[in-house]
């Protein structure tokens, strides 16, 4: 090594000594006519033959500069070897103060660290404090190598208070088997954090014959350092929701939310079926990378303030609000549920492209597309995240996140919403109806479960909280909501005891097979569906039938019926019964009139009564669904 160098050769007691002392060597800008960096500890080298543990230091941006050292017999680390060529665009000797603090590389002087303590302890607030620092650093024609959120998180109350979390979160997985995970920065500050909630895995295993669907968001104001909270939510089996895991992330980008996906479904032991978040492209990209099997859904309410927002571009005129109010219902309702549209055997893609054709004709009346502006398609739509994935350089992950930016910059409002328009016709499966309708979402469209906790923890909290007090607080009201939950199961338990004799034999033959929420589930849907009606729907006679006052009917008999005589011969087929169709409904679904079934079945020939039973029986698919006034079963079929 040059003489400049002799400050590597050690020997160091820890590693943390050794980390110091290079720092302090490599940020000597007297030292570093080429320009200033930063080491960084890299993973724990396995022990050579008949030697000590090797350790290595490498340089935190190119990570081509290295020194190794080695552990001797009286546990002090060695210099091994030292490789202080960089990779090409490495160094950079004209780099501003400003630009190293946001490439990464803040850190406090040691001896300016040391007094900013002092005065931290002695009661001082940390913006005096940093204050202080900053006029120290003048004073001495020293550059000011850190910025606020890092002397919060390093210098201030946020360095015991990172320790104390990383504790808090030891100590619940040590006791309870609660995992935690937590990453730093290049310069040792908090970067993001996950941990497993109590009760967590045991909903996801009890889940496994069924769907599991998460929803997630993130929210800020919660901490004093900017981190954003992010609370993975799920729907237990009393239809409560039920917080499943917790991340704190400094940034919202692809590789933050890539990470805190990843945490939780490892803590989890699989992964989702189904997953709601709002239209954040960091968002879809990290989860498209990391989970691709897990079928991603966008939370209508976030989609429809995007599209008022654009809708507004679109349709700017008072004249064209009509246009407007259309533009904007069609599109939400797009394609229908699906199913049923597509019931002519018209696959559901084009059924869906006839739709947005009609969506976009409404649009190109008011306002034409743009001619420079072409389709999107999915990889296109996340390429620039994706990237972001693959990049380590930080450097140039600014250049990809600025030319993004920078792109759109440039762009008229009504091509940004023409734009928008393309990119959620690419995205089609995340939100149309007519497909999200095909999957299991339990009657869930949106992320509003997440956001529901947020207000609730944001309400407990009242007021910016330290890490460890947030995470304390979060599981605090953790325990309470289920406590509260167990309550209201116990209660509903005991009020569905009360009311037996009230309920159909068959809802109490699954009392305490099924949770409190679904028979409440099925206790309405039979309220709903207890007074239904039947009415012909065809008769090949131009005979009217007579009105028959209209009467309640069990919600079993419910469904299409259709009589017809035995097709013994053709005049038989004539004389004794022509065929007739009836349908059984609410009298709101069939739109007034109607008969009792009893009464339609009255004008069936008697030896044809059981037939037609049987019939209604097998359209209804339900072996204890009976024509008769009184009926156990509470399902149904249209």
């Amino acid at each position: 090594l040059p003489p400049s160098c002799v400050a590597l050769r050690g020997p160091f007691s820890t590693l943390d000594l050794a980390v110091e002392a290079c720092n302090t060597w490599s940020r000597d800008a007297t030292l570093q006519p080429l320009g200033k960096f930063s080491w960084r500890k890299t993973t724990k080298r396995g022990q050579a033959r008949n030697r000590g543990e090797l350790r290595l230091l490498e340089c935190n941006s190119c990570k081509g500069a290295q020194v190794t050292y080695e552990e001797a017999v009286d546990g002090d680390l060695y210099l091994l070897k030292a490789s202080l060529d960089h990779k090409a665009g490495c160094l950079k000797p004209d780099q501003t103060v400003a630009e190293t603090r946001a490439a990464g590389g803040s850190w406090i002087p040691k001896d300016l660290m040391k007094e900013a303590m002092e005065l931290r302890n002695a009661g001082l607030t940390t913006s005096i404090v940093n204050q202080v620092l900053r006029s120290k650093a003048e004073v001495s024609n020293r550059e000011i190598t850190w910025n606020w959120k890092h002397w919060q998180l390093n210098g201030g109350r946020g360095a015991s208070d990172a320790k104390g979390l990383a504790q808090w979160l030891s100590k619940r997985d040590l006791t309870m088997g609660l995992r935690a995970e937590y990453t730093c920065d290049s310069s040792g500050c908090l970067e993001n954090v996950f941990y497993e909630v109590d009760g967590a895995r045991a909903h996801w295993d009890r889940a496994a014959g069924g769907v599991r669907i998460v929803f997630y968001d993130t929210t800020h104001g919660t901490n004093q350092y900017g981190m954003k909270l992010g609370c993975f939510t799920g729907m237990d089996l009393n239809g409560k929701t039920i917080l499943l895991g917790v991340s704190l992330l400094t940034k919202e980008d692809a590789k933050s939310f890539c990470w805190a996906f990843k945490m939780f479904h490892e803590a989890m032991g699989s992964d989702s079926d189904v997953m709601f978040t709002d239209g954040d492209v960091a968002m879809a990209a990290a989860l498209r990378s990391q989970s691709p099997a897990v079928a991603h859904l966008l939370c209508v309410y976030h989609l429809e303030q995007n599209l008022l927002t654009h809708a507004n571009r679109l349709f700017p005129k008072a004249i064209d609000k009509p246009a407007q109010a259309k533009f904007i219902t069609e599109l939400l309702t797009v394609g229908g549920n699906g199913l049923e549209e597509c019931a002519d055997g018209t696959p559901l893609d084009a059924h869906f492209a006839r739709c947005w054709a009609d969506i976009l004709a409404i649009v190109s009346s008011v306002t034409p597309c743009p001619t420079d502006l072409a389709d999107a398609n999915e990889d296109d739509i996340y390429l620039s995240c994706a990237e972001e994935l693959d990049e380590e350089d930080e450097d140039k992950l600014v250049e990809i996140r600025a030319k993004r930016a920078g792109k759109r910059k440039t762009k008229s409002e009504k091509w940004l919403a023409w734009e928008w328009l393309k990119n959620i016709k690419a995205i089609r499966r995340k939100w149309a109806r007519c497909f999200v309708m095909e999957l299991t979402t339990l009657n869930c469209f949106s992320t509003q479960r997440s956001e529901s906790w947020h207000a609730a923890l944001k309400q407990y909290m009242s007021g910016k909280k330290y890490l460890k007090e947030l995470c304390q607080r979060v599981d605090e009201k953790r325990a309470e909501v289920s406590d509260r939950g167990a309550e209201t199961v116990a209660r509903a338990r005991a009020r569905h005891q009360r009311e037996t004799r009230k309920h159909a034999a068959i809802i109490n033959e699954v009392k305490g097979k099924i949770s409190p929420y679904a028979v409440d589930k099925l206790l309405k849907e039979k309220e709903n569906f207890s007074a239904m009606i039947a009415v012909r729907v065809h008769t090949p006679t131009p005979a009217a039938v007579d009105a028959v006052e209209a009467m309640e009917v069990d919600a079993a008999v419910v469904g299409a019926a259709t009589a017809a005589a035995p097709t013994a011969s053709a005049e038989e087929e004539v004389v004794l019964c022509m065929p007739v169709v009836y349908k059984v409904g609410t009298p709101a679904q069939i739109g007034g009139g109607g008969h009792h079934v009893e009464a339609i079945l009255g004008e069936v020939p008697e030896e044809l009564r059981s037939t037609v039973r049987a019939h209604v029986r097998g359209v209804c698919g339900d072996e204890h669904a009976r024509v008769r006034r009184t009926c156990d079963t509470p399902f149904h079929q249209d």
